[in-house]
């Protein structure tokens, strides 16, 4: 396999196959963020739809959330549904680059930005987490702000990352999580 150089926004380089892109996030997820309804209103909350606080972020699954928003809720705040299988990062907090996939359909807090594929079979969502735990440390040193780091929507839309073609991404997915499984079995 042939390799190029690619310049990373810390102004570093790295080295990834000639047939793999580098593109901004932007080019293959649609993000959005979500909402929290108002809290001291009781309607919204103890509901039947999930909602995930970026506090549930630990670079795992979530097939459950620990607080649930009312069909009210959803409708009076900035919270959108989100399918399963999205790729879930903590923008900001004790917990900002922390992530997660769902598998369940869910809202989230504003806290968190959602990451779907643009495209049907272009993104592996496992593949995507990986990425975002591998390039976490650049992200969270790339963060705004002094008291709280946060990084934005729109920062994440146009950070760089290599993605090589749907099948490889998850040929290397598959071959993470069976690491995964095996560190958890150990």
């Amino acid at each position: 396999t042939k390799f190029k150089n690619v310049s990373l926004r810390s102004g570093n380089e790295i080295q990834i196959p000639e047939d793999w892109d580098f593109l901004e996030i932007s080019d293959v997820c649609n993000t959005i963020s979500g909402g929290t309804p108002l809290t001291s209103n009781p309607k919204y909350y103890n509901g039947t739809i999930p909602w995930l606080t970026s506090s549930e972020l630990k670079d795992n699954f979530v097939t459950e959330t620990k607080y649930h928003i009312t069909e009210d809720g959803l409708e009076n705040s900035s919270a959108k549904k989100i399918p399963p299988d999205s790729t879930i990062i903590a923008m900001y907090g004790a917990t900002i680059g922390k992530t997660c996939i769902n598998t369940i359909e869910m809202t989230t807090n504003q806290a968190c930005c959602i990451f779907t594929p643009k495209k049907e079979n272009s993104v592996d969502p496992y593949f995507l987490q990986q990425l975002l735990i591998y390039f976490r440390p650049l992200i969270v040193s790339l963060a705004a702000g002094s008291g709280q780091p946060n990084i934005s929507q729109a920062f994440l839309k146009k950070f760089k990352m290599p993605f090589p073609s749907y099948l490889e991404q998850q040929k290397i997915g598959s071959i993470l999580a069976s690491l995964d499984n095996k560190i958890l079995v150990e």
